[in-house]
């Protein structure tokens, strides 16, 4: 039976000889020893496997993960007949959620893919709902703008179309507000959590 010590000793052998080659291992002779052993033990064990060489390149680098051998053909072509003529894009997809999703920034994204904007077939939600309420598509250089600052509200009344430099006035504006706010004491900063906060 092996003890903890011998499990800590060979989990920091193997740390040690990540990245390195046989020979800076083991020496030269005993690598290229090992090698021929390794070789022919291989070429048995994948006898059957298609594409095996069973020869090892020179400065072979240790791998200590599994990697599945090549494809049979028989396979490849057994999968390609069960998704010939099988259109798994869009609403037939298995994971087909609806075409609406939030993005990893907040905003909410519908799949839209002949808007002239879209990005992957999504186009922003915010942006589409202020479209149709103008009834033209907007610039690149015009910015949907949250009043109430909440990326998932949508609603019409929620929304203004502003340039980009006016959408940076406003920004700048609204944090001119804050140290009037602290000072009232409405904001608050939090010492221990490192973060600023209010008091409903």
């Amino acid at each position: 039976m092996t003890t903890e010590k011998q499990i800590l000793h060979n989990k920091n052998n193997a740390k040690k000889r990540i990245g390195k080659t046989w020979e800076e291992i083991f020496g030269i002779e005993k690598a290229k020893n090992m090698r021929i052993i390794c070789s022919e033990k291989i070429k048995q064990k994948h006898k059957d496997n298609v594409g095996w060489k069973g020869k090892f390149k020179k400065g072979h680098k240790i791998n200590y993960g599994k990697k599945r051998g090549p494809m049979k053909e028989e396979f490849k072509l057994k999968i390609s007949k069960t998704l010939k003529g099988k259109k798994l894009f869009g609403d037939k997809h298995p994971t087909w959620k609806g075409g609406k999703y939030k993005s990893w920034n907040g905003y909410w994204n519908i799949h839209y893919p002949k808007h002239p904007c879209a990005s992957s077939g999504y186009i922003k939600e915010h942006r589409l709902i202020m479209e149709k309420k103008l009834n033209r598509y907007l610039n690149k250089n015009e910015h949907v703008h949250h009043i109430d600052y909440n990326k998932t509200n949508n609603k019409i009344n929620n929304l203004i179309v502003l340039s980009n430099s006016e959408h940076m006035k406003l920004v700048g504006n609204l944090y001119s507000l804050f140290p009037e706010l602290i000072k009232d004491g409405i904001i608050k900063f939090d010492k221990r959590k490192k973060r600023y906060y209010y008091e409903k």
